[in-house]
């Protein structure tokens, strides 16, 4: 019996490509990236570490937006945000470290400085590493600011 050209190509639509990472290195990646989704590690298994999603909600669980207040280092390689009640915020200050991203951080055009920060925004929804380098312990989509001042460095407390 002879399968219509129609019927052959469905089934081999159903084929699943090969695998270009194997089981061990995505367990490995698993464990290495916490909060990694099982739909982003299967984009690598068979894509390849360059078909992973370049946006951190594309490929980590994140919390739902809810709203955020504080202090926002900017720098040139660090963006650091430290919820209130903070006095102080560089890389530096105790507690997790904050990377700040998304378009409506962006598009506000900020120069570098220190920052009083009201956003709405999700936060990855488990510690790992995250922002530049992975040096940072969360990171913080802003889906939205609210408000943003600058802040005078001698107003707040040296650390």
């Amino acid at each position: 019996m002879r399968l219509a050209p129609a019927m052959l190509l469905l089934t081999q639509g159903c084929e699943q490509p090969p695998e270009r990472l194997s089981d061990n290195a995505i367990q490995e990646m698993r464990q290495g990236m916490p909060g990694v989704t099982e739909r982003c590690l299967n984009k690598i298994k068979y894509g390849g570490i360059e078909a992973m999603p370049l946006g951190t909600d594309e490929c980590f669980e994140m919390t739902p937006a809810r709203h955020w207040k504080g202090l926002w280092r900017r720098e040139f390689e660090n963006s650091r945000f430290c919820p209130t009640p903070a006095v102080s915020c560089s890389y530096h200050t105790a507690g997790d470290r904050i990377w700040l991203s998304g378009k409506a951080l962006t598009s506000s055009g900020t120069n570098e400085g220190l920052y009083e920060i009201e956003f709405v925004g999700r936060r990855t929804a488990r510690k790992g590493s995250y922002g530049h380098l992975s040096a940072f312990d969360h990171e913080i989509i802003v889906d939205q600011v609210m408000d943003l001042r600058p802040v005078s460095d001698a107003a707040t407390l040296t650390e």
